[in-house]
């Protein structure tokens, strides 16, 4: 077969993968939205048989034949740059996916869809005993899932792989021993501080759904400016998922007594959702046409999240906001403990609640207690103990209910083991891209404030967005900021801001 018309079938495979994977991406995101309850038996059959046909297109002979007479020197030296990339990144992915049979691909999906179904239930209910059996079962799923594709080194590393290509247990356990002491004696730092000990919070009393409601439906048009290329939605876990190139949409949830809560979920979403929609229009339906790691995709929501919308500058904008939107709630509310409180540190149970010097602490407890599973060292039935002790030892504080603890996040019902150090990447990332942002557009903390966005987005998009998925991740950081993933530069940002805010 020519060289033409193997490039030509490889776009044609992937982009009818890509097209089915949207439909599966529609089912998942209805799913979590709209589906009713006892829709979840078909609907985890429908999303197997749609796994399982691009699993099967994927590993298929012709498919692979055709990339490896593409990747034989002579003719992959003739392509464009693009068709290289592209005949090299998929032979990868393709090569990895042969050695996962398809039987295993289709009993996974089905069984995600009904884990997940299973943890919102043992979650409403606050009992772990319901989730167990199934998470055993998705452990073991997951343990198989190595052994298929048994990447050298720690069993754990294939997880990380999945999310952070390139990634092991060697690279990132010093990485976490780093951080973790440096973010302790911060919290230690500002434990010790007046600010601390007579801090309190100031927005009390009940918040209306339909209030925060509004406020998120101000902010994420401001982050992503295009219309009808997005839409967002209630969900139990908030989350984002492209549909298409102009088709992307993201959930936020509220609570009525954390209204904070809600819009930086909001923020940290759109983050995701701007990343998505900004990819290269050149590489749809291509293996580039993505971000090269989780943990990049990551630092674009907590850059949003955190660096923009707790900044002093943007406080201003959103404290008129919520004074027009909650006049009531906010009477007596000054604009320093309203900018205070969106910095308020105080060790919590919550992941997605927490401060940000407290933040990758409950990230390294997860990745702890990840390892210990895989390795076998800890047992299911033992989870929430031993969650609970590690809470107890790393941040002071101790769930005391399942809700409140180990049932808190919805990644392990969905077979995400390796997903949540992405998280800690991300945060180290964004704080290096502010860096270098700070440096390349003047008066940019003052931009905040005046919702200026356009010139930080158009920055991320030649930086970040624009690069798909062509280098790896910690490469981008390095070329744009001078060097790759550096905790010292996190903590220094931390230290910066938290000084300023606390005194100590």
């Amino acid at each position: 077969m020519a060289t033409k018309d193997d490039l030509e079938f490889i776009y044609e495979v992937q982009k009818e993968a890509s097209l089915i994977g949207n439909a599966a991406s529609l089912l998942q995101w209805d799913l979590e939205t709209y589906m009713p309850k006892k829709g979840i038996e078909d609907r985890s059959e429908q999303l197997a048989i749609l796994s399982k046909l691009v699993h099967e297109m994927i590993i298929d002979d012709k498919l692979w034949a055709a990339l490896k007479r593409l990747m034989k020197s002579a003719v992959l030296k003739k392509l464009t740059p693009k068709d290289r990339l592209v005949v090299t990144r998929l032979h990868k992915g393709v090569e990895k996916s042969r050695k996962v049979p398809t039987k295993f691909v289709t009993d996974y999906t089905k069984f995600q869809a009904i884990c997940g179904e299973k943890w919102k239930i043992a979650r409403e209910k606050n009992k772990f005993a319901i989730f167990a059996p199934y998470l055993e079962k998705m452990i073991k799923f997951k343990k198989q899932k190595i052994k298929y594709i048994n990447l050298p080194g720690h069993p754990y590393n294939t997880l990380l792989d999945s999310f952070e290509e390139g990634m092991t247990v060697k690279q990132l356990k010093p990485i976490f021993e780093k951080l973790k002491p440096e973010l302790v004696r911060l919290l230690k730092d500002i434990k010790s501080t007046k600010q601390y000990k007579r801090q309190k919070k100031t927005l009390k009393g009940r918040f209306p759904e339909e209030g925060q409601q509004a406020i998120s439906d101000w902010i994420y048009p401001q982050i992503i400016r295009e219309k009808d290329i997005s839409r967002i939605d209630k969900s139990t876990h908030p989350f984002t998922v492209s549909l298409g190139t102009q088709d992307t949409r993201f959930t936020t949830r509220f609570d009525d007594k954390d209204p904070l809560s809600s819009f930086t979920g909001t923020v940290h979403e759109s983050g995701h959702a701007l990343y998505d929609l900004n990819l290269p229009q050149k590489y749809a339906h291509t293996t580039l046409h993505d971000a090269p790691s989780f943990g990049l995709h990551e630092s674009q929501s907590r850059f949003w999240e955190n660096i923009m919308s707790r900044s002093e500058s943007f406080a201003n904008v959103l404290f008129t906001q919520f004074k027009k939107g909650f006049p009531t709630q906010m009477k007596g509310v000054k604009l320093k403990d309203f900018y205070h409180e969106l910095n308020f540190v105080k060790p919590s149970l919550i992941r997605v609640e927490a401060d940000e010097v407290t933040y990758c602490l409950h990230i390294i407890l997860r990745f702890e207690l990840e390892l210990a599973l895989i390795e076998g060292r800890l047992k299911v039935k033992d989870l929430p103990a031993e969650w609970n002790r590690q809470m107890k030892a790393m941040l002071g504080v101790t769930p005391k209910t399942d809700a409140l603890g180990v049932l808190q996040d919805v990644h392990w019902s969905c077979g995400y083991f390796g997903y949540f150090p992405t998280y800690a990447l991300g945060t180290i990332y964004a704080s290096q891209l502010f860096a270098q942002m700070k440096k390349d557009i003047p008066g940019l903390e003052r931009k905040f404030g005046k919702l200026q966005f356009v010139p930080i987005i158009n920055w991320l998009k030649k930086h970040v967005h624009s690069k798909g998925d062509t280098i790896r991740a910690d490469d981008i950081i390095k070329k744009t900021c001078g060097k790759g993933l550096d905790v010292d530069a996190y903590v220094s940002y931390l230290r910066t801001k938290y000084k300023k805010i606390y005194g100590f």
